[in-house]
């Protein structure tokens, strides 16, 4: 499905590109192209949904994680190191997870809010912002397929995120009530994954 996707995208950049900037044509199909991205998100995302992922266990550190889930995510937010922890895990689950966090808490707090990641206490990392928070009415749905608060989110970000804690044998919830963190700046979600000290056998 995204061979011919891909191939829709790139015929409509060369007609566009053929176009004077002040067509109007040009406009349109400037969203058009941009619904087509958006299918192509929807597949990708249903895909990583749909196939468990290959894992790599490998000896690693929370701190680590924390950073490099950071580092690939490109978020300005403040991290805060309580405990570091070694583990047997997967690297590269645990930093998609990260990645999604990291970006639905930059989006959901603005240009000029907050983010935090938070690692400890015990072998947790927490992700919290300054957002509006979760909307009560999704707090129980909010990690099944196709639930977003984004006006274009597929939905599935954090379905997948859940999946993949549970496939290196950790949980993912949002946590509710106040957290503690300094100067008292968190007041959106806060997200908490939990991770074991190695894969369940």
């Amino acid at each position: 499905i995204r061979n011919p996707i891909a191939g829709i995208s790139g015929t409509l950049q060369v007609i566009v590109n053929g176009m004077d900037a002040e067509d109007g044509r040009a406009v349109i199909l400037g969203r058009v192209q941009e619904q087509v991205h958006r299918l192509d998100r929807l597949v990708r995302d249903l895909l990583q949904y749909s196939r468990p992922c290959e894992l790599a266990f490998a000896p690693t550190t929370l701190r680590s994680l924390a950073e490099e889930g950071l580092r690939q995510a490109a978020v300005d937010a403040e991290l805060e190191v309580l405990t570091d922890h070694e583990l047997l895990t997967d690297a590269g689950a645990v930093q998609q997870i990260l990645v999604n966090l990291l970006q639905n808490a930059r989006d959901a707090a603005g240009d000029t809010g907050w983010v935090g990641l938070r690692v400890g206490p015990g072998r947790e990392l927490w992700v919290m912002d300054d957002g509006p928070g979760v909307p009560h009415e999704l707090r129980d749905t909010l990690f099944r397929p196709f639930v977003s608060s984004k006006a274009k989110g597929t939905g599935l970000g954090l379905a997948i995120c859940e999946r993949r804690a549970q496939e290196v044998g950790g949980t993912l919830d949002l946590v509710h009530g106040p957290m503690s963190w300094p100067e008292g700046r968190h007041r959106g979600a806060a997200f908490r994954l939990r991770l074991p000290a190695a894969p369940r056998r």
